[in-house]
């Protein structure tokens, strides 16, 4: 707790809190293009095994120094002030076991298979499930096509192989959690986030001058670096952007005193997830004062077990048809709730990941490729869209789910929607309603659901131009827009030559339908990392220019200080 402390304030030793590249958000894309900068920046490690990158990296003591300098020009800013602080809240509280994702796709950029590797070397293979039912479905499927080919020449492509089920097999999160920190360790970034929340980026161009004017700002400029404003407290932030520098200096020495503080950075990573919360249109018409904790979203900042721990009188209805709604429906009937109803819009779809499995399987970079070479934008998304097809549960949940609804222990209204909501008491005595303030729901074919809680599992949804960090930039330097969906550059960028790069469901139109997941991690910090390396190389080529003329300049001085001085003699 006194490392993280002490590195909270970290920013203020540094030279006035000038960095070259500041990482916004701590979660597993963060730790991806952060680990994978740093091993680039230190010669790369692509072609070394495990073994050799841990002997090459541990004993190399120019490895560790160069790394140390290059931790100084870094900073990571996250609200919990530590790394995946949200994953651990969610899988803690809603006790969820495995991670979704196959245990190929993690932050390690050395090795894919260094999960496994881990996994065996620690004896803790019994924390990798293996997926039975897809490699199942793949024999019947093989044997169908032996059938088939004998009378027709083309064979269908199946999505996975035999000889690759082990790629696929899905890691317990403390498996993944014990290696992310084993990463942490090995490039030395424990204890490197700073607590804050960035409420601000803002770019800052360099003074153009013709004839001794300054010139306006220009939307088509390069920015020299951004600035941003961090604050402690959400939705904090200073936008006096003084141009006199010793207003701007006033102006830090008063943030800092309120544990606020500005840093500019020339390069930035956005990777701090969606922040739009997504309503159904019937809560903005309730029109009834209600307690705060009696409507709750499963994504603001509550922890479920806190919002479980006392369910003993009180019944609860969520909404929503994802993963999230399945585990806070068991996570309620465990907390002994007495009455438990799940509300979906349509039918619950059971798949092992959140995308269709040729997204996952040895043909995703053909089908990729196929997405990238998609010309029309919007046909591009629908597609994208489509691969995910909402959300979905995986088997072994769908099989819980329908165990405790056969049991009694959950109600469950599916093809329904909501029509309105209201808090208080019931207008008439109902039979086995209790006679105190509760919602009232309304469901569209007329049938009412009484309860005392209420959770919305209706997850978030990409809109750059209402999330609160970038919906301000695009409204002063607009990019192209297409469904909320930015359209970056090849390489994540905002713009062309803008070091402002974003990775997650905000690279989506790039990456393709799984750039949340970690398998978007991956592929996002190749292509980050690959820009970010080659701008340390312009700017070490710059500083090594800038060093030569100030070296020459000095022996140019030198010479002519020399001749100046024989002058002199020859004259006497």
């Amino acid at each position: 707790n006194n490392n993280n402390n002490n590195h909270n304030h970290n920013h203020n030793n540094n030279n006035n809190n000038k960095y070259e590249i500041a990482i916004v958000g701590a979660g597993p894309h963060s730790l991806a293009v952060l680990s994978r900068i740093i091993a680039n920046l230190n010669g790369g490690c692509d072609t070394f095994t495990d073994r050799e990158h841990q002997l090459w990296w541990r004993e190399s003591e120019s490895v560790k120094k160069q790394q140390q300098q290059l931790l100084k020009k870094i900073i990571i800013i996250d609200p919990a002030g530590k790394w995946f602080a949200r994953w651990d809240s969610w899988f803690e509280s809603l006790e969820i076991e495995f991670l979704r994702s196959p245990v190929v796709f993690h932050p390690d950029p050395n090795d894919a298979d260094s999960l496994r590797a881990f996994a065996f070397i620690n004896s803790r293979q019994n924390e990798l499930m293996p997926i039975q039912e897809i490699f199942q479905d793949i024999n019947r499927i093989s044997k169908d096509v032996k059938i088939k080919s004998k009378n027709s020449k083309k064979q269908p492509q199946q999505d996975f192989n035999q000889r690759e089920r082990d790629n696929y097999d899905r890691p317990s999160y403390s498996l993944f959690k014990d290696f992310c920190n084993r990463l942490e360790n090995d490039y030395d970034l424990k204890n490197k986030v700073t607590k804050g929340y960035v409420n601000k980026i803002q770019p800052i161009f360099a003074k153009k001058k013709v004839k001794n004017l300054l010139l306006n700002e220009d939307s088509t400029q390069i920015p020299k670096y951004f600035k941003l404003y961090v604050s402690l407290n959400q939705n904090q932030t200073n936008d006096n952007d003084n141009e006199n520098q010793n207003n701007e200096n006033q102006n830090n020495e008063n943030q800092n005193q309120n544990n606020n503080f500005i840093i500019s950075a020339r390069q930035v990573i956005v990777a701090a997830g969606q922040n739009v919360i997504q309503y159904p249109p019937w809560i903005s018409e309730i029109k009834t004062l209600y307690p705060k904790d009696r409507l709750q979203h499963a994504l603001q900042a509550f922890k479920v077990c806190d919002a479980t721990s006392n369910l003993v009188n009180e019944r609860v209805i969520i909404v929503g048809g994802g993963l999230t709604s399945a585990h806070l429906s068991i996570a309620a009937i465990k907390h002994n709730s007495p009455e438990v109803t799940l509300i979906t819009r349509r039918k619950l779809q059971s798949k092992w990941f959140d995308v269709d499995l040729h997204w996952v399987g040895r043909y995703r970079k053909f089908h990729l490729s196929k997405l990238w070479t998609q010309a029309n934008l919007l046909e591009r998304l629908t597609e994208m869209r489509q691969a995910r097809n909402g959300g979905s549960i995986t088997p072994e949940l769908m099989r819980q789910l329908q165990t405790v609804i056969q049991n009694g222990r959950l109600k469950h209204y599916e093809n329904t929607l909501v029509k309105s909501a209201k808090w208080g008491k019931p207008e008439t005595l109902i039979d086995n309603i209790p006679d105190r303030e509760q919602w009232e729901l309304e469901l569209e074919n007329g049938k009412k659901l009484y309860a005392d809680k209420l959770w919305l599992a209706t997850g978030r949804f990409v809109d750059v131009n209402k999330e609160p960090l970038l919906g301000p930039i695009n409204a002063q330097f607009p990019i192209e827009v297409v469904s909320g969906m930015p359209v970056l550059t090849r390489d994540l960028r905002w713009r062309n030559d803008w070091n402002l790069f974003l990775m997650g469901a905000y690279a989506g139109m790039q990456l393709g339908p799984d750039s949340l997941n970690l398998m978007g991690a991956k592929a996002g910090s190749e292509r980050i990392s690959e820009a970010i390396v080659n701008n340390f190389d312009k700017n070490n080529e710059k500083t090594e220019n800038e060093e030569n003329k100030i070296n020459n300049n000095t022996k140019s001085k030198k010479v002519t200080k020399k001749t100046k001085k024989s002058k002199k003699k020859k004259n006497i």
